[in-house]
């Protein structure tokens, strides 16, 4: 006769054997305390490690480019480990596993690309930053939240990636939206995603003329342009009527050779190198006012000594149009993407740490391997 005494190692056996075919998930208290995780609703995460190096000084709301094509980033539905078929279930956190804000750009659920900007409250020069992002969410609604990704500085940003129905949207809460007229809509290959394309000849999109395009007191102008010529003066962003006195302009202009410019009113700041600047390829222009002085970037470096202007910026009522001088009836010819307003001045170092970001996500950043929600098992108790 076996006694009780002698069941309980039977007991634990059959305990660990049941223990090592089955695992259960760890309530969030539990997985929070034995594996620091954000939500046990999500069943994957993947860290990403920001290169500090990359970082040129310590940031306040700085949006992160995220742009990965990753197989375990494919829809469940085709052999990945996303529920949502638009990406949705898709968040990221800080170290902190407090939720960030991020607005999804693009996701195609057969391959696994993701194109996201995700709103990162600090972002340090000094240790190496990070923050987690996690999918496999079987929470049905959708995770991003494009308006909050984007300070309230943000006056104006343009992915220009939309293909269809005629409007570009802007991703702040200003909705100073695009209207497309002429130009092939985001299926250009963009720097970052979808951009437009302008033939030269009556191309371009109006964004109208919302109250916060005229209230600015400095000012950032922004775009990635890749241009096809130089033969003429071509406007990329304008808010005024003409090329001689607008509100703020950011342009190509002709003079023999090409160069680009940055001006407020009749007050401008260029920079001339057209074997560099208008080859074909993919350049990051910038102009900056901090309310005293112009300052014009080129690839995340400053490339001409500032210019002195006290203000305010002159005010109209004309649109803010992309690639289309109205006064002068010129038109871009070429491809413009990521066009951005704000209603602060950039400082040089986040200038340069766009620039790295965007001109080449996989070396600003690693991302590392897949880690599953922490499970617990039954115990032997013997």
């Amino acid at each position: 006769m076996t006694t009780r005494q002698g069941l309980f190692p039977i007991f634990a056996i059959l305990i660990e054997f049941l223990a090592s075919i089955f695992a259960f998930p760890a309530s969030e208290a539990q997985a929070r305390a034995l594996g620091n995780w954000y939500d046990m609703g999500w069943v994957y995460r993947k860290k990403i490690t920001i290169v500090y190096t990359n970082v040129s000084e310590t940031l306040t709301n700085f949006t992160l480019l995220v742009s990965v094509t990753d197989t375990n980033l494919i829809n469940t539905a085709n052999g990945g480990h996303v529920a949502q078929s638009d990406g949705g279930d898709i968040l990221f956190t800080n170290p902190q596993l407090t939720k960030l804000d991020h607005e999804l750009e693009k996701y195609v659920d057969t391959n696994g690309q993701l194109i996201a900007w995700v709103r990162i409250p600090i972002l340090s020069s000094n240790v190496t930053p990070y923050i987690y992002m996690y999918y496999g969410g079987k929470d049905p609604s959708n995770q991003w939240n494009k308006t909050n990704t984007w300070e309230t500085n943000a006056v104006m940003v343009q992915h220009l990636a939309e293909t269809a129905g005629g409007k570009h949207y802007d991703s702040t809460a200003n909705a100073n939206t695009g209207t497309v007229y002429g130009a092939i809509m985001g299926v250009e290959t963009g720097k970052i995603d979808g951009a437009d394309s302008f033939d030269g000849v009556n191309d371009y999109v109006n964004a109208g003329d919302g109250a916060s395009l005229n209230t600015i007191t400095t000012l950032t102008l922004s775009a990635w342009v890749k241009s096809s010529d130089y033969s003429s003066y071509r406007d990329i962003v304008i808010k005024g009527q003409t090329s001689y006195n607008g509100s703020y302009i950011l342009r190509q202009t002709w003079g023999g050779n090409g160069s680009s410019e940055f001006k407020l009113g009749s007050t401008g700041i260029g920079y001339q190198n057209p074997s560099v600047v208008w080859n074909g390829t993919w350049q990051f222009i910038v102009g900056v006012w901090s309310g005293t002085q112009l300052s014009f970037y080129f690839n995340g470096v400053s490339v001409s000594t500032p210019v002195n202007y006290a203000g305010p910026i002159p005010t109209n009522s004309s649109p803010l149009y992309i690639g289309y001088c109205p006064n002068r009836g010129t038109y871009f010819h070429g491809s413009v993407d990521e066009v951005r307003v704000y209603n602060r001045a950039w400082s040089a170092g986040e200038i340069l740490t766009q620039y790295r970001n965007q001109s080449s996500p996989s070396t600003f950043y690693n991302v590392g391997l897949e880690e599953n929600a922490p499970r617990i098992t039954l115990i032997n108790i013997s």
